[in-house]
């Protein structure tokens, strides 16, 4: 659901942006660019290039017509299983007008009444999450991973699956493949187990709950190797996934580091003072020594200089520069000063518009993608419950069919003719 509440008619599949959305995010980042990347929270307006992650952090909630809009950072939504979680949860609620995603910088853009704001952390934390408010966050929590994980828990599971495996193929007894398993699942399934909970809990079949039920299958029906196996592999596959994240978020923090985030801007009585990049407006006239980086397009109208525009075009070789000429956010002046009139603010430059093409490609899903997300919301419930009935249903029969039996034969038992034999041990008695 799109917070752009003036292009509620244009289809935003998943977390894409529409050409509309583009020319809207770049009309509102040339008035109010920190406004503008709160709004959009994701794709085209998700970065901040400047490097200053707090520019994305309002000081306190944005009023819109139907309500409030808040930036809530979750150090734990960082694909779309927890994606598909949180819309559900909060979907759910009445006060929740609207949700924006972004995976990226793990931040989730609420549109809401002015006070359910307590409730929505509230069915956050009911899913295992750690909700921050945006401006209760540093400036430097933007793109800071979770602190890092031990590695010997995932070794040891590792080891021990091999182990039961060998112990299997053996021969040996089968409560050493058992135990050895155990330890594997104990090890590196614990956090599997809680998300597969949590989504069993909230109605959603997620990759967690079906790993989870899998692997409890395998121990239930005696799969002791092969359940322990599973769930090693599949907590290496969900640490490449967070490993791939970090590498794409580490590019992202990179090319941000690229504009400076001070220029030299000429004042009103002609002096030349030092400010913030962001708060540089249009037509502004800045000045670059050799050797400094450039930290906003602009048009030169003063001067001649070699640039090296490597970090953003790509070129191996310098550029020469000169009157009329144009330059970009994150190159490098290699040789002579010049004055240029800036043509696009932080929040617009070419740079920007690079990170925030990065940050869309991450949220937006392929046509396929989606429809086999579509296909798999439906199939996936089917299968299970089939699954379900195979397991439950052929036990349940045999029992009745058994105890029908037997209580057919206690009624023919009943009725069979006594002999007088036990007519008279029954007088006796």
């Amino acid at each position: 659901m799109s917070t752009h509440a003036p292009h509620e008619k244009h289809d935003h599949p998943e977390h894409g942006h529409s050409h509309s959305d583009e020319a809207c995010c770049a009309t509102s980042h040339a008035t109010e660019p920190v406004r503008s990347a709160v709004i959009c929270g994701t794709g085209c307006c998700a970065g901040d290039p400047s490097g200053n992650i707090s520019s994305l952090q309002p000081d306190k909630p944005t009023l819109r017509g139907d309500g409030v809009q808040t930036q809530i950072r979750i150090m734990q939504m960082d694909c779309p299983t927890e994606e598909a979680l949180l819309r559900k949860k909060l979907g759910d609620m009445a006060e929740v007008a609207g949700m924006e995603f972004n995976l990226m910088q793990r931040v989730l853009t609420v549109r809401h009444e002015a006070e359910a704001i307590d409730g929505i952390l509230a069915a956050i934390r009911s899913l295992g999450f750690t909700p921050e408010l945006a401006e209760e966050t540093s400036a430097t929590t933007g793109l800071t991973p979770e602190p890092a994980k031990p590695w010997w828990p995932l070794w040891l599971a590792g080891f021990a699956a091999l182990a039961s495996e060998f112990t299997h193929w053996a021969g040996l007894p089968g409560w050493v493949a058992a135990l050895l398993a155990l330890v594997a699942v104990l090890a590196c399934g614990i956090t599997t187990y809680k998300k597969g909970w949590i989504a069993i809990r909230n109605g959603k079949l997620n990759i967690n709950a079906l790993m989870s039920i899998a692997v409890t299958g395998a121990l239930l029906i005696g799969q002791w190797p092969e359940a322990a196996m599973v769930m090693v592999l599949f907590t290496i596959a969900e640490l490449i996934e967070a490993k791939s994240l970090d590498r794409a978020r580490n590019a992202i923090a990179g090319l941000m580091k690229l504009a400076p985030e001070q220029a030299t801007v000429q004042q009103e009585d002609g002096t030349w003072l030092t400010a913030e990049a962001k708060s540089i407006s249009l037509n502004a006239r800045l000045r670059v020594k050799p050797g400094e980086r450039i930290a906003l397009d602009g048009k030169i109208v003063s001067g001649r200089s070699s640039i090296n525009q490597a970090p953003i075009t790509g070129e191996s070789l310098p550029v020469e520069k000169a009157e009329g000429d144009v330059v970009f956010a994150g190159t490098i002046n290699e040789s002579g000063s010049f004055e240029y009139l800036v043509t696009a603010t932080a929040g617009d430059s070419t740079l920007a518009r690079i990170i925030h093409a990065i940050e869309a490609a991450q949220g937006v899903r392929a046509p396929t993608q989606r429809f086999v997300d579509q296909f798999a919301s439906v199939y996936t419930p089917i299968v299970f419950a089939i699954a379900l009935a195979v397991a439950i249903l052929p036990p349940l029969f045999m029992a009745a069919t058994v105890f029908a039996e037997i209580q057919g034969a206690g009624i023919a038992g009943d009725c069979l003719p006594l002999r007088t034999g036990d007519l008279n041990a029954r007088h006796h008695r």
